[in-house]
């Protein structure tokens, strides 16, 4: 373009047409090049100029965003030595000072415990990969935590008896103390997943973690010693630890090789008669086999005593007013297992982080425990369930469902589990919705595809909930009537049922049919795919 200028100005300077233009487009030739030489220092100092004002307006209240920057090329750098030093006095600092419990529970002794003992109550409390996972708050990167539970672990109970709700549930007490003396040093935040479904167990969540489980979690939380005791109507005979040890092979085999930790409860029903938990039926051996660390707090609050019986001790009463679920005082004191074990370990770690920088997180699944054979083992669950820990979030099924025919079925959008809780108090948010009977006669049949990948066949399985008004379904596929299971969904207890219909699926289009037999409810509320032979 600017060859093409001069060109036409040669041209009118040969007419005598333009020599004051070519004259003064001369001199602007001449002074172009430091023109552009000042505009573009000018325009960089406006710049650092504007960049320092921001800087000054946004004035950062610690030093750790400035080193988070530089860590973005390097990612394995750690925090400066004086940030850790920093960080190592905050984690000396007795969380009951600064919590969001501090108004009800000052010390230990409000806690009706002894602090000084609380690390003999928690097994494996440096596991390898709780150890590396923990690390990351050296580099300033944030921590994925995910709480798979049920009813205790959303806040039931709690929610009813205290005035601000479930607030004062342990999930949030960890984060919350995190928040005020972790990430203010170090920029690293826990980000918390909570999946605290009411009555739900692992036979479920064996088949349905990846709907509700984040990609890539660092902690994950299991507790489920209270509701995985129940009794199975089906396979009365196998372990009651089988399901858990399904899960947590399945977690541990996750992308992001996750550290697990067990938190074991226990329900109101067992409080005056052993303080019955999964502990006492195969949980214990998981945690040793799989290297698990266990926060015990069934064995912290009911103690052996002599003759080798549990009791709890007089005067410290930590069930809610319905009897069943964990009080406040339950939950501060799991709260302060916790966060004492995550101090422990991050001083620990600051003290030996070239050694931890070094370890690593791959760990081979050891022998399983209680699952008979390896065919038996869950590899690639599929499942649609309308059950969800958060009513206001997406399930992210992994199995689709068509409805085929419908009589006298009616889809119910919504029911909320628990007593009812309303803004501003924190409330569960645990619900589920499906098609509803109750009529006798009343039929549903839909379509699933078994998918054509490993293993060849699936064994299908339905889930329902159950309660005192609940009723009988018979549920059987394609048209295997004879073959067909008999569902009880009338017990006196809210929970998720899952029960296996058939076994060895072939690949394909399919249809599940539940019938009602007697004029009470019964909900579709999951299909899901097992292994050939099923679990168990």
């Amino acid at each position: 373009m600017r060859n093409d200028a001069w060109s036409l100005m040669i041209i009118l300077s040969t007419q005598n047409l333009a020599t004051p233009i070519i004259n003064a487009m001369y001199i602007v030739k001449l002074l172009l090049p430091v023109i552009l030489i000042f505009y573009t220092t000018s325009a960089e100092k406006r710049e650092v100029e504007i960049s320092q004002s921001k800087i000054s307006r946004e004035k950062y209240s610690t030093d750790f965003k400035s080193e988070a920057t530089s860590r973005q090329i390097f990612s394995d750098a750690l925090l400066s030595e004086k940030t850790l030093e920093k960080l190592s006095d905050r984690l000396r600092v007795n969380p009951a000072k600064i919590w969001s419990l501090k108004h009800r529970f000052k010390s230990g002794q409000d806690l009706g415990i002894n602090e000084s003992k609380l690390s003999k109550f928690i097994d494996y409390p440096n596991s390898e990969r709780l150890v590396g996972k923990l690390y990351k708050v050296l580099k300033g990167e944030s921590v994925e935590l995910t709480v798979i539970g049920g009813s205790n672990s959303g806040g039931a109970g709690v929610q009813e008896d205290e005035p601000g709700g479930a607030q004062g549930i342990f999930p949030l007490v960890i984060t919350d103390w995190w928040a005020k003396e972790i990430t203010p040093l170090t920029g690293s935040e826990l980000e918390l997943t909570l999946v605290s479904i009411g009555g739900t167990s692992s036979d479920f969540y064996q088949y349905c973690h990846h709907g509700y489980v984040e990609n890539n979690p660092d902690l994950v939380i299991l507790e489920s010693s209270v509701n995985d005791l129940h009794v199975r109507t089906q396979f009365r005979n196998v372990n009651r630890s089988l399901a858990l040890e399904q899960l947590t092979r399945q977690l541990l085999s996750y992308p992001s090789q996750p550290a697990l930790i067990y938190v074991n409860l226990y329900h109101g029903d067992y409080h005056r008669s052993g303080c019955k938990n999964l502990d006492d039926y195969g949980q214990r051996a998981l945690s040793r086999a799989y290297k698990i660390t266990s926060v015990r707090w069934r064995d912290l609050v009911c103690p052996l005593t002599v003759g080798n019986v549990r009791e709890p001790p007089t005067g410290l009463d930590v069930l809610c007013r319905d009897e069943d679920h964990v009080n406040l005082l339950g939950h501060a004191q799991v709260s302060l297992m916790l966060i004492n074990m995550i101090r422990k370990a991050l001083l620990q770690i600051i003290t030996n982080r070239e050694k931890v920088r070094h370890s690593s997180l791959a760990q081979a699944l050891p022998k399983p425990v209680y699952i008979k054979t390896a065919d038996k083992i869950i590899s690639n669950p599929h499942c649609w369930t309308t059950i969800t820990p958060n009513y206001q979030n997406k399930i992210k099924n992994n199995l689709d469902i068509k409805v085929v025919e419908n009589k006298l079925f009616v889809y119910w959008p919504l029911i909320r589990m628990g007593y009812r809780c309303d803004p501003p108090r924190v409330c569960r948010t645990d619900a589920y919705s499906g098609w509803v009977g109750s009529t006798v006669g009343a039929t549903l049949i839909v379509s699933f595809t078994v998918p054509r990948v490993a293993p060849d066949t699936r064994s299908v399985v339905f889930a329902t909930r159950t309660c005192s008004y609940c009723g009988k379904a018979k549920v059987w596929i394609d048209n295997d009537f004879e073959n067909g299971r008999i569902v009880d969904a009338k017990i006196a207890m809210a929970q998720t049922s899952v029960n296996v219909i058939a076994l060895r699926v072939n690949p394909g289009v399919h249809t599940l049919t539940i019938s009602v037999l007697e004029p009470a409810n019964v909900t579709v509320a999951g299909v899901m795919l097992g292994p050939p032979d099923g679990p168990y």
